[in-house]
């Protein structure tokens, strides 16, 4: 689960349109077998920032380099006397390209 701020910048008589966004969420072990909710124990800190090109009135292109940090820990065996904890942080920087339909 992660919510982000975006901001928008507006440019008079430009097609291009530069974008910030800031989110904050938590997220889950991608080794837990729990589920999908039942251990939300990584908090993620998102950042981003991007360029939307209006192609048609009601199209964009959208080019976007996001980082995502995330950090948590877990307790292996945790009822058993030889129980450890671990802390990871993982931090991912990703490009994407992408099209907008708006309606």
């Amino acid at each position: 689960m992660l919510g982000n701020l975006c901001y928008t910048f507006y440019l008079p008589q430009k097609n291009l349109y530069p974008y910030i966004k800031l989110g904050y969420g938590l997220s889950n072990d991608p080794e837990n077998k729990d589920g999908l909710f039942e251990s939300l124990n990584y908090k993620t800190i998102n950042a981003g920032a991007g360029l939307k090109f209006m192609y048609y009135p009601g199209m964009a292109f959208k080019m976007e380099i996001n980082h995502r940090s995330l950090n948590g820990s877990n307790t292996f065996y945790p009822d058993q006397p030889d129980s450890y904890t671990t802390e990871t942080t993982t931090l991912v920087i990703s490009v994407s390209l992408g099209i907008s339909i708006l309606l």
